[in-house]
């Protein structure tokens, strides 16, 4: 499937969100990780069912997740500039691992048996998945350029 054959839908894209579009074919497609990813062809009414019902429960396991991790990033963030900034720094460090693997797992767990076998289709968004790499890119090496910085500051 081509990305021609697809049409944008009416509400505005939220990148990593998961996301059903129709095709010009009247074919639904899911993109578990938003437009910038690969998604799947859903075969049937059921399958799309249980896909959504997935996303309500992947939302609120978001939510409660973030209700966690928000808060610890937030304080870390704050406490840097202070006495405890390298207990922040680790803080901090073990926050955003935590959040990432999270992320995936959060994933995982809601879609990864639904989607299993199901056709897959190539990204809407492939400019957007560029410049999301880059961006991601640029944030890690800065905060890899801080944690060292740290580092030799500590010495």
């Amino acid at each position: 499937m081509s990305l021609d054959e697809t049409k944008p839908t009416a509400r505005g894209i939220v990148s990593d969100r998961p996301l059903f579009v129709k095709d010009r074919n009247g074919q639904t497609l899911f993109f578990v990780c938003g437009p910038r990813f690969r998604g799947y062809v859903v075969p049937n009414r059921h399958c799309e069912w249980a896909l959504r019902n997935a996303t309500d429960r992947f939302r609120r396991m978001e939510t409660s997740f973030a209700c966690f991790t928000v808060p610890v990033i937030s304080v870390s963030i704050w406490l840097l500039g202070g006495p405890y900034s390298s207990f922040a720094l680790a803080v901090l460090t073990i926050a955003l691992v935590v959040a990432a693997i999270g992320r995936v797992l959060q994933r995982r767990w809601c879609f990864g048996d639904l989607v299993a076998g199901l056709n897959r289709v190539e990204p809407l968004d492939v400019a957007g998945r560029r410049r999301g790499i880059v961006l991601f890119s640029l944030i890690v090496a800065a905060y890899c350029s801080f944690v060292v910085w740290r580092i030799l500051q500590a010495f």
